[in-house]
This record gives structure tokens, sequence and C-alpha cells, in this order.
């Protein structure tokens, strides 16, 4: 689950010891795994060394763990891949000793979005920028790296200008096969919230939408993003991000959007398909519990031009009303560091909820008088129970910090290994490796 640019279990007394190695008696959740690379974490260098970024991480069957991003290759951003076996080593099956790295043209590109298919074929997408603007742009790969060649041009696809253009910021995959992925339309004036679905070979799907492409302009006075998408059992689509309502001296409005399986918004969510959080501030990600409810995450802001941003966890009900048990009326927040973010979120076989992001820059945080204090920056990642509050059982008070050496990193994504183990991945040395670090579940 991509977010932009700009999560807890309890102590193991006993483990699967017929599926997991064993762990060390002491070993708590939110430890860091010492079976992965041996100190839990791991950097790699990709393209050029002078930039790379993970933005989205999936997890096969067999617990290997594709990550997509950019990474520069002489000055120019492309779209990066990396591929890790399920101790940490990077996959030497997977294209150039487990790297991919992809070109568009000699412009930036970047992939905001993974998954993998059942197939084990891997999706990427994002956007490139060819001549006089960004692009969505996809790219299928099958399970060696290689390009798959029976999908859109030799394995790209970008999709047409006069359909939509800017950048894809997730994905999720139908069980037909087919693809829906969300963004920016920025062919208008301003950024609409925007959702396309493409058919198994990469063609633009004409059933869903208009010519395959789902638009909510509905008070988007400036950007309206959609960072995140989910497909629920029943086939309909839900989205998460953010709205400027007007053009100046406005304040994000976080928001989920349901739009039917053909496209239409759907009437019968929130108020005609839209349902918001009474705080302005951001979603970065969301979740869809097996109950239906959907859980995002994100931040609020507080009130006051000094006021500290606060990191928010919300849950839905399945109509678009906040769901009252949970949390204080469905909003759980926590007041931070100015610029400590989430930016990911995800579930685990308990019902608990893992998100993760990154401390601000200036990683030590800590829960310190209702708030999360963070003093540098790395990978953050803090765990709730199912009715939003702090997980003390995880870490320490409920959250972890890591961090890869003295120069900043940034959390991008969390996921869930099929060992119940949480995996964030982002970036380390100022930017310029991908980094994963896994955490005992």
């Amino acid at each position: 689950m991509r977010r932009l640019r700009s999560g807890l279990l309890p102590v193991l007394a006993l483990v699967m010891a017929a599926v997991l190695p064993a762990e060390p008696a002491s070993a708590v959740a939110g430890d860091l795994d010492p079976s992965f690379k041996g100190d839990g974490k791991v950097s790699t260098l990709i393209g050029s060394g002078l930039g790379a970024e993970i933005e989205d991480m999936a997890i096969a069957p067999d617990s290997k763990i594709v990550v997509a991003g950019w990474a520069l290759d002489q000055y120019r951003s492309r779209f990066a891949l990396a591929r890790y076996m399920p101790d940490g080593s990077i996959d030497p099956s997977f294209g150039d000793g487990g790297r991919v790295m992809t070109s568009f043209g000699n412009y930036d590109q970047a992939a905001y979005a993974v998954l993998i298919q059942p197939d084990g074929k891997i999706v990427a997408a994002g956007y490139a920028y060819i001549f006089t603007g960004r692009r969505w742009t996809l790219a299928r790969y099958n399970p060696d790296g290689s390009l798959d060649t029976s999908f859109g041009d030799g394995g790209r696809v970008l999709i047409p200008s006069s359909a939509v253009e800017g950048d894809v910021y997730s994905l999720a995959l139908q069980p037909d096969g087919k693809i829906v992925a969300a963004g920016e339309d920025t062919s208008g004036y301003w950024a609409a919230w925007a959702v396309a679905r493409l058919l198994p070979d990469g063609s633009l799907d004409p059933s869903f939408g208009d010519g395959g492409i789902a638009r909510d302009t509905r008070w988007c006075g400036a950007i309206c993003i959609a960072t995140d998408v989910a497909v629920q059992p029943d086939g309909k689509i839900v989205t998460g991000g953010w709205k400027y309502p007007c053009a100046f001296s406005c304040r994000p409005l976080p928001v989920l959007v349901r739009f039917n399986p053909d496209g239409t918004l759907d009437e019968g969510f929130g108020d005609a398909g839209q349902a918001l959080q009474p705080t302005p501030g951001y979603i970065n990600g969301i979740a869809l519990q097996p109950d239906g409810k959907i859980v995002a995450a994100g931040t609020t802001n507080g009130r006051g031009p000094q006021a500290r941003k606060r990191l928010t966890v919300s849950r839905f009900l399945t109509d678009g009303g906040l769901d009252p048990s949970f949390g204080d009326g469905g909003l759980a927040r926590f007041r931070t560091t100015r610029g400590t973010q989430v930016n990911a979120v995800a579930l685990d076989q308990a019902g608990r909820i893992v998100a993760a992001g990154a401390p601000s820059v200036p990683s030590d945080c800590s829960f310190q008088n209702g708030g999360i204090v963070c003093s540098t920056d790395g990978f953050l990642v803090f765990r709730l129970t199912s009715r939003g509050r702090l997980d003390t059982s995880f870490g320490t008070s409920g959250l972890e910090t890591t961090t890869f050496g003295p120069a900043p990193g940034r959390g991008a994504d969390v996921a869930l290994d099929p060992g119940g183990r949480i995996l964030v991945a982002g970036s380390s040395h100022d930017e310029t490796r991908f980094a994963l670090a896994r955490y005992l579940g």
C-alpha cells in the first residue's frame, strides 16, 4: 500500500515449532527478529547508490518478500524492485542478483505500489514522466524478474494521457485477475480522485467507469488523492486518501470513497459514496477487516497554528459511519512530534492493528504523557488492540523504533508474513538504500 512522500502482539510463551524456528525464551512481540539477517534488519544498495527507497511491499505465500520503489540510475529515477528470501538475504534467482530496474524512457519514473498474482507474476505501478507530463504506469514481471511480454507493450503499460494523468499510488487484484489502480488524475486544472481497472492483459476495462477510469471530483478544490485501495469480497472498491476542498487557506480532509464494481459511486456508503473523518488530516493506508469494517491510518491536525499533528487510526462501519466501539468515537489519536507520520496499516490474525511510518527528522520514540515522542529518524511501528488502544504487550509500551545508522531513513509500508511476523520496509542511509526490518509477532 503506497504512502505518499509529503502496528501489536503478546509475549511469546510458546511458538509453533513445526512452522517457525524457535525463539529465545525472553523474546517479546516487537523485538527485532534475529532470524532475519542476524539482527532483524537489512539494507540493500540498488542503482547508482545516490538514492533509493522502497514504497510498497508484497509477501508471497512462501514468505519471500517483494519490494518496489525507485532508485537513481545516472541521476534519473527508475522503477526498482528487489526480492528477499525469508531469512532476509537477497534472492539471487530474481532479476540481476535479486534486483530489477525498469526504464520507461529518459525521464524520472517511480513505482509506488506492488502486488503478487496467484501465478507468481508481479505487478508494479507508479508514474513515468513522458515529455509533457506524468503518466500512470504499470509493469508486470515474471517470477524470475523478467518483463512479462503478454502484458501491455512488452510488459509495460503507459495509460494514455487522454484517459488519465498523474500518479498511481496503490494496487489491488480482483479474483478474476483484473487489476485495480488508485491515485490522482492531474489532466484537469485540479487533481481529481481517480481509480482505473485493467484487464489481465494490461488494457483498460471498458466496463468500468468511463472507459476504464472512475473519478470523484466532489470537494476537489485543489488536490484530491487516493493513496490506498482495497477490493471487498462483494466486488466493491474502497479507496482512502485526502481532499483539499478549496484552492487556498484550506486544510486537507481525510476521506474514504467507495465505488460499485462498475465504477459508479456507492450511494449507500457515507454521504453518497464518501465518508469523512471529522478532523482535518490525511489517510495514508487502509485495511479491510473480515467483518467488513474499514481501518484507516494517517495523521490528523491539532487545533491552532502551533498545534502538532496526531498519529491517527480510525475505523469505519460498513455503511461509512465511524465505529463508536473503536478508540474515542471511532478514532485512536496520539500526540506526536512534528513531522512524525503513519504511512501504512495492516491487520494480524487476532484482529490487532499494526501501523508503521517514520519518526520526525532532527529512531528513538517513546510513549510519554499520552503521546508518542520521537527524537530521530527511522522506522516507527506500533500496535493497537481491536478496540483501538495501544497494545502495551508490544515493544516498549506499545511501540518500537528502528534505526539503520546516523543518517535518516523512513518506514513506508508494513505487512505480516505467513508466520505472523511484522515487516516494515522503506529507506535507510539518508534515502540511498532499500531497507527492511522484521519484528516478532
